[in-house]
């Protein structure tokens, strides 16, 4: 995949943590209720209305250029990065703010310290600037 700037690059890499949440998660589900999770009315027995209420809702109908995108760029582009490349990278593209970030980085033990917005800033205009290069 080619991008043509790294504002290109940003909205996919939003793009892509966004097709992260709608994917299936890998942890085992538990429902709350035991016996609310054994009911399973079939669909041929639900109305049609119902059935398209459910999947219009549904939050799987993600396409396959979706799982493309949400590939090359977990395993391509933010694998190529360091562990705090990669965490800057993903919390700004939540849209987290500079003192979030840093206090994440000092909670998981990536940095010792608090660090600086301009410092971090600069990681992650770098960041998105190596994965540019990967990209051409």
């Amino acid at each position: 995949m080619r991008f043509k700037d790294v504002e290109d690059l940003k909205k996919a890499i939003h793009k892509a943590l966004e097709i992260d949440c709608l994917l299936p998660k890998t942890a085992p589900f538990l429902s709350q209720n035991a016996i609310a999770g054994m009911i399973q009315i079939p669909d041929n027995e639900r109305s049609p209305q119902d059935v398209l209420e459910d999947l219009s809702r549904s939050r799987n109908m993600v396409m396959s250029e979706d799982v493309e995108l949400w590939f090359y760029v977990t395993t391509e582009l933010l694998s190529a990065l360091s562990p705090i490349q990669r965490m800057i990278v993903i919390m700004r593209a939540k849209d987290k703010g500079w003192k979030k970030i840093a206090k994440r980085l000092v909670d998981s033990k990536l940095t010792e310290r608090h660090l600086y917005r301009t410092t971090l800033w600069r990681i992650y205009n770098g960041s998105l600037k190596e994965m540019l290069k990967i990209t051409q």
